[in-house]
């Protein structure tokens, strides 16, 4: 056994080996440092994607705000003409009434 291990083929082929090993240990590493760097990079563009898309939330939802507002605005508004507009009618109704009756 002695005689087989001091062989130096099999010298070689365990320095073989073990230079394999290396190599593929430092391919390893390389491979899972470049995944970790693509990963923490979708990581900060699905985060800035997340603040683009609450931003933009944020600027529809003010807009709706706004537009809700300006339309009971204008529906405020419409009341007040409608109760003006209802008043003048009574008024011109009454004022027809005395011409009629001063007729």
């Amino acid at each position: 056994m002695e005689q087989l291990i001091s062989h130096p083929t099999i010298i070689v082929f365990i320095l073989s080996s073990l230079v394999a090993i290396a190599i593929n240990y430092a391919i390893i590493k390389t491979t899972v440092a470049t995944m970790l760097k693509t990963l923490e990079q979708v990581q900060k563009d699905l985060q800035k994607e997340k603040e683009k898309n609450a931003e933009i939330e944020r600027l529809m939802l003010k807009e709706y705000l706004r537009k809700e507002d300006f339309l009971a605005f204008q529906n405020k508004v419409e009341a007040r003409m409608e109760m003006r507009l209802e008043k003048l009618e009574e008024k011109i109704e009454r004022l027809l009434h005395k011409l009629e009756a001063k007729q």
